[in-house]
């Protein structure tokens, strides 16, 4: 538990669709939160644990529920922040995840202070975590998980066929994105949205802005917002445009309070060099 969580303020919003409980949680010391995380619940499988800022509050929140599987979309810490706690309190049978978020939440993780301050630290967690098989069944509901690179390496979002549903971590998070994790990879995620889009679903159950309707829709928007960007930025690129130029010719401005609060993690910058090095890369390909 961060220490911060003890003498800040713990948000806690519930909303439901069809059998899902969704939480809303969020963290402040003053003031309301500037980033809130979802997790989601049914059939005994619980989707994702949240910021460790706001354990007390998650704990309290799933005290009533029977959690008997957890499925991780990736190991980003306002997604496997309250691992270990929620492990203590509820003893699942199975938890899920890509190994690559095993590998690391099994080893630990440093964070910025930013990611302190917003959501907090977390804890190793040394207990198994199983590797995905291509279903995993609770007591009447089927999860297909769905590799989804881009946001981060391991990503992972799982489907329910029978529901229309799909609980898709930080694959979508807003149809038109304004920034990147330095992190990120621009072509990975296009490639992943276009595989979700290609599911039949209409409830999206984003970690940050979830989609209960039209979910799909959703999805295509922003495919088609990160296709035209990768476009232009591509193009320009093999204009001969610098990243200075390429930034000046964008519909969008960088935001100094976002790289600043970050301390330069977050940006637009990133979106931009994330199709330069994709790009770069493709040339390499060919002069081999």
């Amino acid at each position: 538990m961060s220490v911060l969580s003890l003498v800040g303020k713990q948000f806690v919003k519930k909303k439901a669709h069809e059998e899902v409980a969704i939480y809303e949680f969020g963290f402040s010391l003053i003031g309301p939160p500037f980033l809130t995380v979802h997790l989601f619940y049914v059939d005994g499988v619980l989707i994702d644990t949240a910021q460790s800022n706001a354990e007390r509050l998650v704990l309290r929140t799933l005290r009533p529920y029977h959690i008997e599987q957890v499925l991780l979309t990736h190991w980003h810490e306002d997604h496997t922040g309250n691992l270990v706690a929620i492990y203590k309190q509820h003893r699942p049978q199975a938890i899920y995840a890509h190994p690559l978020t095993a590998r690391i939440v099994r080893k630990g993780f440093s964070i910025l202070p930013y990611e302190y301050l917003m959501l907090g630290n977390t804890t190793p967690f040394k207990k198994e975590i199983l590797p995905l098989p291509d279903k995993i069944q609770s007591r009447r509901l089927t999860f297909v998980p769905v590799y989804t690179p881009g946001h981060s390496e391991d990503h992972t979002a799982y489907y329910v066929p029978e529901r229309g549903w799909l609980f898709s971590g930080d694959l979508f998070v807003a149809e038109q994105i304004k920034f990147f994790r330095h992190s990120e990879d621009i072509a990975l995620q296009i490639e992943s949205l276009r595989k979700v889009a290609r599911l039949d679903f209409d409830t999206l159950f984003c970690a940050h802005n979830p989609r209960l309707t039209d979910g799909k829709e959703a999805v295509l928007h922003k495919l088609q917002y990160l296709e035209d960007f990768y476009g232009k930025v591509a193009a320009w690129y093999h204009q001969g445009l610098d990243e200075k130029e390429i930034m000046r010719r964008l519909p969008l401005e960088e935001s100094t309070f976002i790289r600043l609060m970050t301390f330069g993690d977050v940006g637009l910058v990133y979106m931009i060099r994330s199709v330069i090095r994709n790009e770069r890369q493709k040339k390499n390909r060919i002069s081999v």
